[in-house]
């Protein structure tokens, strides 16, 4: 039988926030890679990076 796990107000606003942020990352990534959007830095990396940095922000906020 599955648990439900209870979530706060807080992490669900939290857990919506980086699935907007992560979707309009591969949005951009993927109009780089057609070719909609052209630029000179590679956008692959950066959007990775980027997404590396938004895991830490609440760990940071904590501290």
């Amino acid at each position: 039988m599955a648990r439900k796990i209870r979530v706060s107000p807080h992490h669900a606003k939290e857990r919506i926030a980086y699935g907007i942020f992560i979707s309009a990352l591969g949005c951009l990534w993927l109009a780089a890679e057609t070719g909609l959007i052209q630029t000179s830095v590679p956008i692959g990396p950066v959007i990775i990076i980027i997404l590396g940095f938004t895991m830490f922000l609440p760990w940071l906020k904590d501290s």
